[in-house]
């Protein structure tokens, strides 16, 4: 049975017009296909990224913003009070780093913001995500997961195909949300949006 959880960069303006280069998010989020490992090959490196705003601080906790981009999704932690608001379009510089075994950007700034809608989600099942060739580039993306409810525990549950399966979503529903599971039931069937992430395996 394979389970997949779902659940500070300082950029200094230098006198000239040169321009940071934009590196793609999916380039940066690389797991070791076998064990899901991180093995960023910016790992240590600062980078800049273009990507939208889909989760603000107060979400999950004080201080973790989570970001997508047109090639994947990342996130950075910063608890100053920000003032970064979903859809916001941000070029973002950072460490690559990792937290709890994920790939993150440590030490982030960002530049100009452009205000615009949060980003769609893209939909798929619990095989969709563990069917793909490397179903660890999944990690980090804004997802809409369609499922069945396998079993519920507290304040998690995990989500099959509608019909059932052997690949199984690991859903945790962090207190901050005020998500109320008391009426989830097994076999009931929902739609889950939220970031895709592989926190400590």
């Amino acid at each position: 049975m394979r389970k997949l959880f779902t659940c500070l960069v300082a950029m200094t303006m230098i006198a000239g017009a040169a321009t940071a280069q934009i590196i793609d998010i999916d380039d940066i989020q690389y797991y070791d296909p076998i064990d899901g490992s991180p093995a960023s090959p910016y790992d240590g490196q600062q980078v800049t990224i273009l990507a939208t705003i889909y989760v603000t601080p107060g979400t999950y906790n004080s201080g973790t913003h989570h970001v997508q981009g047109a090639t994947g999704g990342i996130n950075f932690f910063d608890n100053s009070g920000t003032g970064l608001m979903i859809g916001d379009e941000i070029e973002i510089t950072g460490t690559v780093g990792t937290f709890g075994g994920e790939i993150t950007l440590n030490s982030a700034s960002w530049g100009s913001v452009t205000p615009g809608d949060e980003p769609t989600p893209i939909d798929v099942t619990p095989s969709g995500i563990f069917g793909a060739v490397e179903p660890y580039e999944w990690v980090g993306n804004f997802v809409a997961v369609t499922g069945e409810i396998a079993t519920v525990d507290g304040n998690a549950f995990e989500m099959t195909d509608i019909g059932g399966g052997t690949d199984v979503l690991y859903v945790y529903v962090d207190g901050d949300t005020g998500i109320d599971l008391s009426g989830m039931q097994v076999g009931d069937e929902y739609k889950v949006l939220g970031p895709l992430v592989n926190y400590n395996g």
